[in-house]
């Protein structure tokens, strides 16, 4: 997990923390699921995937690399994780 928090700023990660906190127990799960996601394909890809445009904000905002961030997300039917990242 220390792959999604690795590059980000501190005043980030309290923000991200205390958003998380604030989110139902089916939020939660699904952003859990997401960070394990993020690291898990956070490796050299031979292959380009674009990142939505509705995470480009959350990606900036939180430093993280878009290559996982958009497979991440397409783990996910899409929707599901746009509501949840919108929180953010």
């Amino acid at each position: 997990m220390n792959h999604f928090f690795e590059k980000m700023k501190k005043s980030k990660y309290e923000n991200f923390i205390t958003k998380y906190f604030e989110l139902n127990k089916r939020q939660k799960q699904m952003i859990d699921e997401f960070i394990r996601n993020y690291s898990r394909y956070d490796i050299k890809w031979n292959v380009r995937i674009e990142l939505p445009e509705f995470l480009k904000d959350f990606t900036e905002k939180y430093s993280l690399k878009k290559m996982p961030v958009s497979l991440a997300y397409w783990y996910y039917e899409k929707g599901q994780i746009e509501e949840n990242c919108s929180v953010y």
